[in-house]
């Protein structure tokens, strides 16, 4: 099952198309389309400082816990609203699941090959970032902090276009420009700060089929960090990636670089870069798998707690045709001693943390 909801373009598709993948039937009342999604996460570390922002050495189900509900609302032949209302432990992990509005945009499909959306759209700059938080669509329970965790926030406030056309028999090129910009709190450590994403403007290309799919995309942006000196950094992010999935074999890889402009803050310039590598074979509903992952990088600014490894060694297994059961072990180590941007605080005594996860999730 997971081999068929992944066969979905990752730019400017509607996210019920996950579900038509998975022969998920979808709910309707005044002729709105509904569809949900859960996960029921438990995580437990064996350090005492919090890992991302639930994660203790106390059973926890703050971290991965989440329940997503989408709504479509066709309005004629070519237009379309679709939203998405998200309830995450993580994301307010002192009050327990809050339901927010995740995204929500209007779109409209001038062909079967052009389609143009703007509203709150999510940001599209990975293999997994249209649905980040619908954890039956991937083989982890969380996807890889080296890439995924690199960009604290998953939608921005703007618009993009989505172009696609064939290649010989069987091959698919996607291009999406998209433009915006971002405005919330974000947790740093203990404190929430306003980060400022001004003027995102950026491109997606990719080229696939049902058996593979490569991707690449560029960003330009201006980061403001309230009370921090980060003040109109230029920022450029690259971003490469690659799947291939067959009835039996998966196998993943990302890799990023961030660069900063030196001119706009003396002393920080610069820049970050993150990768991993997930290899699963499947027994029937078994799907074993390994990712290794890495972040690190050349700025000093960046270096205080933003350079890790880490390995996780996954089972996940299926449960009818839209429910998954999964089983993790990750170990996380902090190099330079720092956090590594995950931990809270320093490993006291430890050079790494095992993090141990069990997760439900479920699309209906």
């Amino acid at each position: 099952m997971l081999h068929q909801l992944n066969r979905i373009p990752l730019a400017g598709i509607a996210l019920s198309a996950l579900f038509v993948a998975g022969n998920v039937e979808a709910y309707e009342w005044a002729g709105i389309e509904f569809h949900g999604f859960a996960t029921v996460g438990a995580t437990i570390s064996d350090v005492d400082p919090t890992y991302l922002r639930g994660t203790t050495d106390k059973l926890s189900f703050d971290e991965d816990t989440t329940l997503g509900l989408q709504a479509i609302a066709p309005i004629g032949d070519h237009f379309i609203f679709q939203g998405q209302f998200l309830a995450n432990g993580s994301r307010q992990p002192e009050t327990g699941l809050e339901v927010e509005l995740d995204w929500a945009f209007a779109s409209y499909q001038f062909t079967e090959k052009f389609s143009l959306r703007g509203g709150k759209i999510r940001f599209p700059i990975a293999l997994f970032s249209e649905v980040n938080e619908v954890g039956y669509t991937y083989p982890w329970v969380r996807t890889p902090q080296s890439v995924y965790g690199a960009v604290p926030f998953n939608a921005v406030i703007g618009a993009d276009a989505t172009f696609t056309t064939s290649i010989g028999d069987d091959l698919e090129l996607t291009l999406q420009p998209y433009l915006g910009d971002f405005s919330e709190e974000i947790a740093f450590g203990a404190d929430k700060l306003t980060l400022d994403l001004e003027d995102i403007v950026g491109i997606n290309v990719s080229l696939g089929n049902d058996l593979f799919l490569v991707r690449a995309g560029v960003f330009d942006t201006e980061i403001t960090i309230e009370a921090t000196p980060f003040q109109d950094l230029g920022t450029t992010h690259y971003s490469v990636g690659a799947k291939l999935e067959t009835e039996r074999l998966i196998a993943y890889a990302e890799y990023f670089k961030t660069e900063f402009d030196d001119g706009k803050l003396v002393g920080f310039g610069d820049s970050r870069d993150g990768w991993y590598g997930t290899l699963g074979y499947r027994f029937g509903k078994f799907l074993p798998h390994v990712t290794i992952g890495e972040r690190d990088s050349d700025s000093p600014g960046f270096t205080i707690g933003d350079t890790f490894e880490e390995i996780t060694l996954g089972l996940r297994y299926e449960i009818g045709a839209s429910a998954a059961l999964k089983f993790e072990w990750t170990q996380s180590k902090p190099t330079n001693g720092t956090t590594g941007g995950l931990f809270d605080g320093p490993l006291l005594g430890e050079s790494h943390g095992n993090i141990f996860s069990v997760a439900f999730d479920v699309v209906f």
